[in-house]
């Protein structure tokens, strides 16, 4: 049996394959309380999935993010954008791109339950 950990929000923290009749299911519902208990051949991933109404579901893709020139579109309000280090907040508006020095810039796009988005800008001399 898989024992499953989550947060309230459904990020998974932990995945526990525990082996059927090690222990009365009673004792596994007393040690772990707000765990999802599954068979033990069912697919989990902590990176990939999320707890969803008591169900282990893919996380779903932000798939309207584009990066147009200078433009990134479709990132949602509230996502934050990592570029070199940096943390920012998005508003849901597109962001115009503009970077110092030319050179090659990973943006990753986060916001929970979507998995990260990554793009690349080439900023040009």
């Amino acid at each position: 049996m898989k024992i499953i950990s989550f947060t309230e929000k459904g990020r998974i923290t932990r995945v526990i394959d525990y082996p059927e009749n090690a222990c009365p299911y009673d004792d596994l519902l007393q040690m772990y309380p707000d765990a999802l208990f599954m068979a033990m051949g069912a697919r989990v991933n902590d990176i990939n999935d999320y707890v969803n109404n008591g169900e282990v579901v893919p996380r779903p893709r932000m798939s309207d993010i584009k990066l147009m020139g200078r433009v990134l579109y479709g990132v949602p309000a509230g996502a934050s954008l990592s570029v070199e280090g940096q943390e920012y907040l998005a508003d849901g508006s597109d962001i115009e791109l503009a970077f110092d020095l030319p050179g090659a810039y990973r943006i990753t796009v986060a916001l929970w339950p979507y998995l990260d988005e990554e793009v690349v800008y080439e900023a040009q001399p």
